[in-house]
C-alpha cells in the first residue's frame, strides 16, 4: 500500500513511504512473503537511486538505494509467546477431555457387556446418546469457564471480544470432539483402542496441522 504523496515524495528525493500487511496466522507463510516484498522494495530503491545518480552525472555507490524495513506486529505487538500458547490451551483441554472421555465412556458399556442391557430398555437411542455425552458436555462448558478465568487472571492474556462469542463457539467444537469420540467408540471394541485410536489418529494430527506447536516460534526478537 503506497502512501499519499509516494511519487511525489521519490521525485523531491524524499523518505517515501511503503506499508505491506501480511496475514500472521501462518506465521511462516507471512515471513516467507514479507521478505520477498523487502526484497522487491529493495531493488526498486536501488533502481531509483541509481537513475538518480546517473542524472547528476555521480557514480553510483556499492551501498546506495537501502531501504529500511520496520516490521509492527498488530496483534501481539510485545511478541509475548504466552499470548500465542494460552488460549489454544483451551481448544487442547477440550480435545482431550471431551473426545477422550466419550470415546471411552461410550465404548466401555460394550466391554462389559451392559450395551445389549441398555438397547432392550424402553429408552429411545438419541435417549442413550444424550444420557452418555450430556455429562462430558458439561464437563466441556465448565472446563471454559475455569481455563478462561485463569487465562485472563493467571497469565495477564487480555480477552478482545465477546465471552459469549467465545462460549457459543467453544459448544460448536464441543459438539464436534463429542462426535469423534462417538464415532470412535462405535468403530473400537475396548478402552485400549479408543485411547489410542483417539490419541493417535485424532488428536495428534489435529494439534500438529493447528499451528499451536510451530506458529509462536516464528518470533524475531526474544519470545517471553
Amino acid at each position: 500500500m503506497l502512501a499519499p504523496g509516494f511519487g511525489a515524495a521519490l521525485a523531491a528525493g524524499r523518505t517515501a513511504a511503503l506499508q505491506v500487511i501480511a496475514d500472521g496466522s501462518d506465521a511462516a507463510s507471512a515471513n516467507i512473503a514479507l521478505g520477498y516484498a523487502s526484497a522487491v522494495a529493495q531493488g526498486y530503491g536501488v533502481e531509483v537511486q541509481a537513475r538518480r545518480l546517473r542524472a547528476a552525472g555521480a557514480a553510483f555507490p556499492a551501498a546506495a538505494g537501502q531501504v529500511a524495513l520496520e516490521p509492527r506486529v498488530f496483534y501481539n505487538p510485545d511478541l509475548r509467546s504466552r499470548w500465542y500458547y494460552v488460549p489454544a490451551v483451551l481448544a487442547m483441554v477440550l480435545l482431550v477431555m471431551t473426545l477422550l472421555l466419550s470415546a471411552m465412556g461410550v465404548v466401555r458399556e460394550k466391554e462389559i457387556g451392559t450395551m445389549e442391557q441398555l438397547i432392550v430398555t424402553p429408552i429411545r437411542p438419541w435417549q442413550l446418546l444424550v444420557g452418555k455425552l450430556a455429562p462430558f458436555a458439561i464437563i466441556g462448558v465448565v472446563q471454559v469457564f475455569l481455563v478462561t478465568g485463569v487465562t485472563i487472571f493467571g497469565f495477564g492474556v487480555p480477552l478482545r471480544g465477546s465471552f459469549l462469542v467465545l462460549l457459543g463457539l467453544s459448544g460448536l467444537f464441543i459438539l464436534s470432539t463429542l462426535g469423534l469420540g462417538l464415532l470412535v467408540s462405535t468403530v473400537v471394541q475396548n478402552q485400549q483402542q479408543a485411547m489410542m485410536s483417539a490419541a493417535l489418529v485424532l488428536m495428534m494430527p489435529m494439534i500438529l496441522l493447528s499451528g499451536l506447536i510451530f506458529r509462536s516460534r516464528t518470533c524475531r526478537r526474544p519470545c517471553r
